[in-house]
C-alpha cells in the first residue's frame, strides 16, 4: 500500500489549504496546470509532496495461501498460512544479506513481552531471504496482535518491524479463506 502525504507550508496557504488524502488530486491539478500561474518551485514542491512516503501498512491478501505482509526502509516480513498442508511460514528479506547463525530468534516488545526461536530456519542463496515454516505460529500470531513491536534476531543482526496498524490485517489473516477472491 502506498501512501502519500505533505506539510502544510506557507506557499500560497490560500490555495493549498486542507491538503490531505483527500484532495491531493485537486492539489495535483492547482500545482500542476500549466494555465495556472505558478512558479517552477511550486511544482517542484508539489511533486515532492506527491511521493511515496515509507509508511508501508501491514497488508492482507486472501487465497492459497493467504498473506499477511509489512516493509520498512530496511526490510520486508511477509507471513503465509496454507489450511490445505497445513503450514505457516515467516520470511524476513533484507537488501544486505543475513549472517549464517544456528538460532533465530522474534523478540515481541509491549504489553505481552517474549521471546521466541528456533533451528529450524532457511536461508535462501542469496543470503538475503531467512524463512522458518511450521504447522502452528500460535505464540508468533499472538506475538504480533498483543505487542508494539517485533524484532528478527540473527547473531548480531537485528530487524525492527513496528506493529501498529496490524489488528484488522491479522484478524483477517487468522481466519484465513482459502477459497476467497485474490484482491
Amino acid at each position: 500500500m502506498v501512501s502519500f502525504s505533505c506539510q502544510k507550508t506557507n506557499l500560497s496557504s490560500e490555495r493549498f489549504s486542507k491538503i490531505n488524502k483527500s484532495n491531493s488530486a485537486t492539489f495535483t491539478a492547482l500545482a500542476l496546470n500549466p494555465n495556472r500561474p505558478t512558479s517552477p518551485n511550486m511544482r517542484h514542491i508539489a511533486l515532492l509532496c506527491l511521493l511515496p512516503t515509507s509508511l508501508h501498512a501491514w497488508e492482507f491478501t486472501p487465497g492459497l495461501p493467504c498473506r499477511l505482509s509489512h516493509e520498512t526502509p530496511d526490510a520486508a516480513i511477509e507471513l503465509t498460512y496454507d489450511p490445505t498442508r497445513p503450514l505457516y511460514t515467516v520470511t524476513i528479506t533484507r537488501t544486505a544479506p543475513w549472517p549464517q547463525t544456528e538460532n533465530f530468534q522474534m523478540q515481541f516488545t509491549g504489553p505481552q513481552a517474549r521471546r521466541i526461536g528456533t533451528d529450524r530456519h532457511q536461508l535462501s542463496e542469496d543470503l538475503q531471504s531467512l524463512t522458518v515454516a511450521d504447522t502452528g505460529f500460535g505464540n508468533v500470531l499472538d506475538g504480533l496482535q498483543f505487542n508494539v513491536t517485533t524484532t528478527a534476531i540473527a547473531g548480531e543482526t537485528r530487524v525492527p518491524f513496528p506493529l501498529a496498524g496490524i489488528a484488522e490485517p491479522l484478524a483477517a489473516f487468522r481466519a484465513c479463506d482459502p477459497s476467497a477472491p485474490v484482491s
